[in-house]
């Protein structure tokens, strides 16, 4: 559970999720799991609620500007890069940044979901890969 609350709340992401539960004693399966779902979990939760969110007058006044200022940048990026950017992107942009900036840059939501997942995924395994085999390098020292 604890694996899973790091990986949901902004600003630890999927790295601190995996991280802790190593350190915890969970293997490195486990910890994937766990950080990735937790982490993957306010994407669905944010584009389902989103059109709620927008009708919060100050949040929906801060997108609406955030929109005009980036929002086309975005799209062409989007349109010049497509999933990769996503994949890359999102565990460094942040997963609640991108759920709720996406839906207003033409990202559908479908696709925000699985290359989301994805970026995600790979981030938490590139995390323990670096995580087993640094304690495996410091282990044989």
């Amino acid at each position: 559970m604890t694996t899973w609350s790091v990986g949901f709340f902004p600003y630890a992401e999927v790295y601190a999720a995996v991280a802790s539960g190593m350190a915890l004693g969970l293997d490195a399966v486990s910890a994937v799991f766990w950080g990735v779902l937790g982490n993957f979990a306010p994407i669905p939760l944010l584009l389902w609620g989103y059109d709620r969110l927008m009708q919060i007058p100050q949040l929906r006044a801060s997108l609406l500007r955030l929109e005009k200022r980036g929002g086309q940048r975005v799209r062409e990026v989007l349109i010049r890069y497509g999933a990769w950017f996503l994949i890359l992107m999102t565990p460094l942009l942040g997963n609640w940044t991108v759920a709720i900036v996406g839906p207003f840059t033409g990202i559908l939501p479908r696709q925000l979901l699985v290359f989301s997942l994805l970026g995600i995924t790979l981030y938490g395994v590139a995390t323990a890969a670096a995580i087993t085999t640094s304690m495996d390098w410091f282990s044989a020292a």
